[in-house]
């Protein structure tokens, strides 16, 4: 995929975690149902994402660098 697609995906992805955590916090503060399901889902998909995008990241400074 090129660089401008995975840039808006992961952009995409990483809000919509930001917005499940959110909705999560919300549910959890009302004291709806599934607001810790929720929390968590948004969490773990958060450092997931950060993860990949850390590592995407790295490689792309790498390769920066190595033309310098």
């Amino acid at each position: 995929m090129k660089r401008e697609t995975v840039n808006k995906l992961m952009d995409i992805l990483i809000s919509t975690s930001a917005i499940v955590i959110l909705a999560g916090v919300i549910s959890r503060v009302q004291h709806w149902a599934y607001g810790n399901q929720l929390l968590w889902v948004g969490f773990i998909s958060q450092m997931l994402l950060s993860t990949v995008e850390i590592a995407r990241l790295k490689r792309i400074i790498k390769k920066y660098e190595e033309k310098n």
